[in-house]
């Protein structure tokens, strides 16, 4: 065999021994020697000494691995994100990962645009065990009925579409937005703002608002809903910190606390508020539900300290390797109850009235963006 031919030979004998082909249709030499970019010949000659190793055999010219007794069909899941990179991706995914390694499955990380992205479709049908989707906002009614179709293989994170018997994974508890605001009114905050980047459309978006709202109602307090929010798959930070500044130099300014959305927007704030000069937790107190590393950042920034999620992720695994349509005993929401909170330096006291008019009044341009030339 020639050096082409045999790393063909490895990835396919792989394969064929974890059964991957077990529950789909072996390539045609024309598709192999597309997807190994090498000759239609080098690709024949790779499924030629597979068939004479055993391992392949032809029936009425279809190509299929030979069955064996001793291959165990090996337990395959997806891990599906949406866009961009996101923290919660790297909360969830090694715990999902190591639930399905010790059920002696494997799981792949893969990645989709947007709703109009070709991939998103594939992977949906694709003959796996299990597939955790991370959902985008206002999903077509296609993709709907392509999740109906899986139910019983399908997790959902970031959006909650429990209600149609999908469960869903979530790092917060239901109760978070209120418990963060509720903090800020123990520090002494009565008017408190709600600032949002996040695109429209978002459940999860939604229920934040709707909290944040439901606490200023209980205690008789005031606060705006900020809302700059981006198109699916934009940048929030950046928007976060492009609106924040916009409106701390035009006076318009912020409450003396605030309750932002998504850790993007309380980074974009972060950034604004140090670019003005305010004394972060003095001047101006903001929180967000979670922050990674929320103690590393300067200010640390206070957010809820995350659970520890394996539990969750084992649960979601059990129920989707279970019979289909087997009685469910525990909610498909699978998020903790409740979680501490992390007490960062960007939160502070409420400071007097006088001060408070001062700060949204007279912004400080002590600090300003530059850009230094090198060479």
């Amino acid at each position: 065999m020639g050096p082409k031919v045999l790393p063909i030979v490895a990835t396919l004998r792989e394969r064929i021994i974890s059964g991957f082909y077990d529950r789909r249709p072996f390539p045609s030499e024309r598709e192999l020697s597309a997807e190994f970019a090498v000759a239609y010949m080098t690709a024949r000659k790779a499924v030629v000494k597979l068939i004479e190793t055993g391992e392949l055999q032809r029936l009425n010219r279809l190509t299929t691995p030979v069955p064996c007794s001793r291959r165990s069909l090996q337990k395959e899941f997806l891990f599906v994100g949406a866009g961009q990179d996101r923290v919660m991706y790297w909360i969830w995914y090694p715990a999902i990962e190591r639930a399905v390694a010790a059920v002696g499955g494997k799981i792949q990380f893969v990645l989709y645009k947007d709703w109009s992205d070709p991939a998103i479709y594939r992977l949906l049908r694709e003959p796996v065990d299990g597939i955790f989707l991370t959902m985008l906002p206002d999903p077509p009614y296609a993709i709907l009925r392509l999740m109906e179709q899986r139910k019983g293989h399908i997790a959902t994170l970031e959006e909650d579409y429990s209600k149609l018997g999908i469960p869903y994974l979530n790092h917060l508890p239901a109760n978070g937005a209120e418990s963060m605001v509720e903090y800020l009114v123990s520090l002494g905050h009565r008017r408190i703002d709600c600032f949002n980047t996040q695109p429209h459309g978002s459940p999860s978006t939604d229920q934040r608002v709707a909290g944040w709202s439901k606490v200023l109602t209980r205690h008789g307090l005031s606060g705006e809903f900020v809302d700059c929010a981006v198109p699916t798959n934009a940048d929030p930070l950046g928007e976060g910190y492009r609106s924040a500044l916009q409106r701390f130099r035009s006076g318009l300014g912020f409450a003396p606390a605030v309750f932002c959305t998504s850790t993007q927007t309380a980074l974009g704030l972060n950034r604004a508020c140090f670019e003005m000069n305010y004394k972060i937790g003095e001047d101006i107190s903001f929180c967000a539900l979670h922050l990674e590393n929320a103690q590393y950042y300067t200010p640390t920034l206070t957010s809820l300290l995350v659970s520890d999620v394996d539990s969750f992720a084992e649960r979601a695994l059990r129920f989707l390797l279970s019979p289909q349509g087997a009685p469910q005993r525990s909610s498909l929401r699978l998020q903790p109850q409740s979680a501490e909170i992390y007490l960062g330096e960007s939160t502070g006291q409420c400071l007097a009235p006088s001060k408070v008019r001062a700060l949204r009044t007279t912004p400080n341009l002590a600090r300003t963006g530059r850009v230094k030339s090198l060479g």
